[in-house]
């Protein structure tokens, strides 16, 4: 962005430096593009990786940052309510001397109200209390859009409830699975005897809690499972949901969540409300007590005293991701006062760092990649004529955000207090909560944004059809308005062609122009699909990252499959556009011809080095492949490539054109 690069920040797109030019492109282009760049780089103490992400977003957070001091400071326009909540919030989180002082009085009150509980209708009064307040429950509420009926908001029941980041965590059998549950288990004995237990008893309610939530993973759908827009769309009564969950008293539930019992409801998952019914029945209450302790105390642990906070992230930062200090304390307080208040933080973010051209040169770029899109769509032989005519209606339905939401956020009954953190953040979880149940029998909400504009990201709803594309991310390396085409179509242009190809991936394609789940392709047309997309199963699935443990080429499908599709369009969208001129596309920059700096931008955004327990941990849960696969497990898809650097069979990385994906 204009107004916000740092000082001193250099204008030139792509740094030669950066590179290893001793690698032939050929046998491992992200190594080409980014040797030399990785030689010298290092992971800060603070960080689980560092990368062209993590730059940009070190730029962003200084930027709030300004922002949060100005308003705790009360240097700026003390007249404006949200300028003036934000700095109160922000200053009440970096009081440690207040929040030292008070130590866990503030959540007293509510660890009270558990240890009272004595039976099922405790429990259930008791689970609908802390979605309120922020407690994690042993399953989540939420209100929704309906997949089906995409025009209607519904009550919707989620799997939840595990105090380690996936159901896979509890049953993992190799020597790093033994290790976190030895350090999760760690972790729950310290906070029983930061209640006041003695160790041994400790060990006991911490073992009573761990063995509580193993059942709730063993009856919670697979990351993968969870990928099946089908599987996971149940719609039920109330009456079926009393019978799939018989020991919930769900009538107390309702009243107690201050809603009407509603005439439907969405489950995600019935058999793990059938165990969370099973477990109401059979699970002393006094272990039931201690599990809503333990994950309550989670849930607070960013507000409460150093002591607490430094035993949640001995497991969370250090255990899970090897992360080897907490970030400073500004950058914890941010992340809450972000949660609480980010679109408010973002009306001035905008105003001072995201220049009216940056958003009109981003619609240009856009409708070049859509039209790129729709041309290529009608050349497919692969895809009947019915289906591509649905395809292309889809993609011109789709809406596109930029920058920031038309109409901001409401916060004028959200109570802040600039002497009581913790008041804070339950009150930002209870504002949230009730903003989120007011949703239940409303319209759709077509302008609500689900990230805020100084988010360093972008993303597709495949419900609303849409593809959103925060301020932040509109900045170098990204988007640089002083760059050549080729940089930014390598850089956005692959991250616009990415979001939109995601309406079109193995989950979006489900969905149709509307935004309902239907399917709207013929029988021949998604067996192609499917064939194409198992390319890209296999050759993700061979990667070997670490210690043995490969990509999951089914979890990652649908971002691999996005890459894929951005790469695709964008690099057609670039030749578009160098064609336009005469010479273009064999014009030089720094010896590097269009097509060449098209590739190695989008090398330069995915450049990064992770901590190897970060690693393993992404592995196991993210949908998102290593950085270096998705530049090496991209490129050499796209014929292009092999054009531009003269890559012959005779290559390592080499793919043949058989085994490389024809979709789009």
């Amino acid at each position: 962005m204009l107004g916000c690069q740092p000082k001193g920040s250099d204008s030139k797109a792509l740094d030669l430096a950066d590179m290893d030019q001793s690698i032939a492109p050929g046998d491992d282009f992200y190594q080409y593009a980014n040797g030399g760049w990785l030689k010298t780089a290092k992971i800060p103490d603070d960080r689980t990786r560092y990368g062209a992400f993590d730059v940009l977003q070190e730029q962003t957070e200084e930027r709030v940052k300004d922002i949060l001091f100005r308003a705790a400071d009360r240097k700026g326009d003390t007249t404006d309510v949200d300028f003036v909540k934000i700095g109160d919030f922000f200053a009440s989180g970096m009081d440690t001397a207040t929040i030292e002082e008070v130590g866990l009085q503030p959540i007293f009150p509510d660890l009270e109200m558990i240890s009272t509980l004595a039976d099922p209708k405790d429990l259930a009064r008791e689970i609908a209390r802390e979605r309120a307040i922020g407690g994690s429950a042993p399953f989540y509420v939420s209100v929704d859009q309906d997949s089906k009926e995409a025009t209607s908001m519904i009550l919707s029941f989620y799997q939840n409830g595990l105090g380690m980041p996936d159901r896979d965590y509890y049953f993992d059998e190799s020597e790093n699975g033994q290790k976190l549950r030895d350090a999760y288990m760690e972790m729950l004995v310290k906070t029983f005897e930061l209640l006041g237990k003695e160790e041994n008893v400790a060990k006991g309610i911490a073992k009573d809690v761990f063995d509580f939530e193993k059942r709730l993973a063993a009856a919670s759908l697979t990351r993968l499972q969870y990928r099946d827009p089908h599987l996971i769309y149940n719609k039920l009564t109330v009456p079926e949901l009393a019978k799939v969950a018989p020991n919930i008293d769900w009538d107390l539930y309702f009243q107690n969540l201050g809603i009407e019992k509603p005439a439907a409801l969405l489950v995600d998952n019935p058999k793990f409300f059938t165990e969370v019914s099973n477990m109401v029945k059979d699970v002393p209450i006094n272990v039931w007590t201690d599990y809503l302790t333990a994950q309550f105390m989670s849930s607070y642990s960013s507000c409460l005293n150093a002591k607490y906070e430094d035993i949640a992230f001995d497991f969370y930062g250090r255990a899970l991701s090897g992360q080897q200090v907490q970030q400073p304390r500004w950058k914890r307080v941010m992340r809450q006062t972000q949660g609480a208040l980010g679109e408010a933080i973002g009306k001035f973010y905008v105003a001072e760092c995201f220049p009216p051209e940056a958003k009109q040169r981003m619609q240009e770029l856009v409708q070049n990649l859509r039209k790129t899109y729709r041309e290529r769509m009608g050349q497919l032989t692969w895809m009947s004529d019915e289906t591509k005519q649905k395809a292309q209606e889809k993609l011109d339905a789709i809406t596109v955000k930029i920058g920031y939401p038309d109409k901001w956020r409401d916060y004028s009954a959200l109570s802040v207090a600039r002497d009581s953190y913790a008041y804070n953040v339950r009150n930002a979880y209870t504002y949230r909560f009730n903003r989120t149940m007011a949703k239940l029998g409303k319209p759709i909400d077509r302008t609500e944004w689900f990230m805020t504009p100084q988010t360093v990201n972008a993303y597709y709803n495949p419900t609303m059809n849409e593809i959103v594309f925060p301020a932040a991310i509109l900045q170098p390396p990204f988007f640089d308005m002083k760059a050549d085409d080729a940089v930014n179509y390598g850089g956005i242009g692959v991250v616009i062609g990415h979001e939109i190809t995601h309406g079109f991936d193995d989950q979006g394609r489900q969905y149709n122009k509307e935004g309902n789940l239907e399917n709207w392709w013929s029988a021949e047309d998604s067996l192609r699909f499917t064939e194409y997309s198992q390319l890209l199963v296999d050759e993700f699935n061979a990667f070997d990252v670490i210690d043995g443990i490969h990509i999951n080429g089914k979890l990652t499908l649908g971002e691999n499959l996005a890459d894929y599709g951005g790469l695709t369009i964008s690099v057609h969208a670039l030749e578009g556009v160098l064609a336009n001129e005469q010479g273009a596309a064999d014009k030089k920059i720094d010896g590097f011809t269009p097509l060449q700096r098209f590739f190695l931008s989008y090398a330069k955004i995915w450049r990064n080095l992770t901590r190897d327990q970060e690693l393993i941990r992404r592995l196991k849960d993210d949908v998102h492949a290593p950085g270096k696969y998705r530049v090496d497990g991209g490129v050499y898809n796209i014929d292009e490539f092999y054009t531009a650097f003269e890559v012959n069979p005779s290559s390592p990385y080499y793919r043949e054109p058989a085994k490389r994906p024809t979709i789009w």
